[in-house]
């Protein structure tokens, strides 16, 4: 296989879907077959929402097959200013993180303590 096609696999993996819920949510799916709530990270910032994985350790079977692919990965997602975390979930195998979309016109002002 080629460095090419490795770097568009590495971008690939692991698959996921992304979802209109609404008009300001959506949510993310990404299907982790083998991976437990342990094995799974996630951090956000407020431009992004990185997802990480830890894969197999080397060495604990010796398969005959190995067809499902249950490697490290560090999966990063851009997030507007607006947009803002609603929970994750992970089920039957699918890590699901709603998102949704503040309306910038409808910020409330913060009160900002004035120190003397």
């Amino acid at each position: 296989s080629s460095a090419a096609s490795d770097v568009y696999k590495r971008q690939a993996y692991p698959a996921y879907d992304i979802k209109k819920l609404s008009n300001n949510s959506f949510i993310i799916v990404i299907a982790l077959a083998g991976f437990s709530t342990n094995d799974l990270i996630i951090e956000a910032t407020s431009s992004e929402l990185v997802v990480c994985g830890s894969g197999d350790k080397n060495g604990q079977h010796e398969y005959i097959h190995k067809g499902i692919a249950k490697r490290a990965f560090t999966k990063t997602f851009r997030l507007a200013d607006n947009v803002r975390i609603d929970g994750a979930e992970f089920k039957d195998g699918l890590l699901s993180i709603k998102l949704y979309m503040e309306d910038p016109k409808k910020e409330t002002p913060r009160k900002i303590p004035i120190k003397s």
